[in-house]
């Protein structure tokens, strides 16, 4: 297990990772940034691209070797487009294979997330169905605190007119964004 500090992930990331280009609301200055990618390839060039200002995990983002509590921002970029599949099964299309990634996604990343902390979705190539997505991650406790649509989805990175435009080129009419929180302690 990973000692205890404050994290921010992306999980799926292939070799272009966009975490660290999220609003400055959702990352803090002393996080340390993870990748969970599943596909072997790709982890090892992340590894090699971001030596030294990330940690690489192989994996697919449904069970994290990180302490209870520890993570601010969890990100994931077209993980759950699943072109008509449901949300714990998301559909990963890689160099011509299709596979089946499984895990209960909303339950692990809670248990990891801060209170307070976030879940950020996009979803702009294959957009999966929200009512899923919204059940799954109310059921393990997290509120929902954001939503965007179409062009509006850039609005969760700093830059909004440069990630947020450039993913909109590829995006499909559907496409979003979605951002929940880990409810606070009383």
């Amino acid at each position: 297990m990973v000692g205890v500090e404050d994290y921010a992930i992306e999980v799926g990331p292939r070799t272009a990772p966009l975490v660290d280009e999220l609003r400055k609301d959702f990352l803090g200055r002393e996080e340390r940034i993870l990748f969970a990618e599943k596909r072997m390839g790709w982890a090892r060039r992340l590894q090699q691209i971001y030596r030294g200002k990330g940690s690489v995990l192989q994996g697919d983002g449904s069970e994290l070797p990180l302490p209870n509590n520890s993570v601010k921002t969890v990100f994931a970029k077209d993980l759950f487009g699943a072109i008509g599949r449901f949300v714990q099964e998301p559909e990963v299309i890689d160099f011509g294979k299709v596979e089946t990634v499984k895990g209960d996604f909303a339950k692990e990343w809670f248990r990891v997330c801060k209170p307070g902390g976030r879940v950020v979705i996009l979803e702009r190539s294959t957009p999966a169905d929200m009512g899923k997505i919204d059940q799954d991650f109310s059921t393990a406790g997290f509120k929902k605190v954001e939503q965007y649509k179409g062009k509006d989805m850039g609005k969760i990175f700093e830059e909004e007119e440069k990630f947020g435009g450039a993913l909109t080129v590829t995006a499909h009419e559907d496409s979003y964004a979605l951002v929940y929180e880990k409810p606070k302690r009383r």
